[in-house]
């Protein structure tokens, strides 16, 4: 059995859309699964069982609209989720799971990058990997990315211009892959992310090993 423990939805990403999503992408492996919800305060302990991977897909704002802005990821958060991955343990920084969360910090240099912005609203995103290319309506992610570091797989472009939108890596004992789409329930959905999604999960389950140094996988 697969252990997987997943931290889903902030106030912009809807919990319920993100989890429909991930339970649908999951539903083609065979092997059985233990796919855990959890809540924030639940993270320590969850991840010192060692999962066999843990799915991020929240920003670490808590309360964006408000003046003062407060956070969730604290530093024995961020230290727990680096030491799970450096002994052996794989991450998914799954959209919002790569946003404003400090670019200096453990966690986001783990990631080899993050989101810096997008602008208003949704577009016509078109990804493009070496089999294919889709478009799909969504925020168009900028990020920064230590390309050099990793191993990009996806790449976006819209009327903004275009950008990194998939990378992976192995990271000491463990593995890391960053995935920006999507945003809604319909874009996470879509057969083409779904179809990535599954493929990125199983790599992030499978044995760590050498990752090709390509520019597209």
């Amino acid at each position: 059995m697969k252990k997987i423990v997943a931290l889903l939805g902030d106030y912009y990403h809807h919990k319920d859309a993100i989890q429909e999503g991930l339970e649908t992408a999951l539903s083609p492996i065979e092997t059985e699964l233990d796919v855990q919800i959890i809540v924030t305060e639940e993270l320590i302990s969850r991840l010192k069982e060692q999962p066999d991977l843990f799915i991020l897909n929240k920003e670490n704002r808590l309360n964006p609209e408000d003046g003062v802005i407060n956070t969730w990821m604290n530093e024995e958060i961020e230290n727990a989720i680096v030491d799970y991955v450096k002994t052996g343990g794989s991450i998914l920084a799954w959209h919002a799971g790569m946003a404003l969360y400090p670019t200096d910090g453990n966690y986001t240099q783990m990631l080899k990058g993050y989101f810096k912005y997008h602008s208003p609203g949704m577009q016509a995103i078109t990804y493009h990997n070496k089999d294919t290319s889709f478009t799909i309506e969504d925020e168009h992610y900028m990020v920064h990315c230590q390309k050099e570091q990793t191993n990009v797989f996806l790449t976006s472009t819209s009327t903004e211009g275009e950008s990194i939108a998939g990378w992976q890596h192995n990271f000491e004992n463990g593995k890391v892959c960053c995935l920006t789409p999507a945003h809604t329930k319909e874009g996470i959905l879509d057969t083409h992310v779904q179809k990535m999604l599954l493929k990125k999960i199983l790599w992030c389950l499978s044995p760590v090993g050498f990752c090709r140094n390509t520019t597209l996988e």
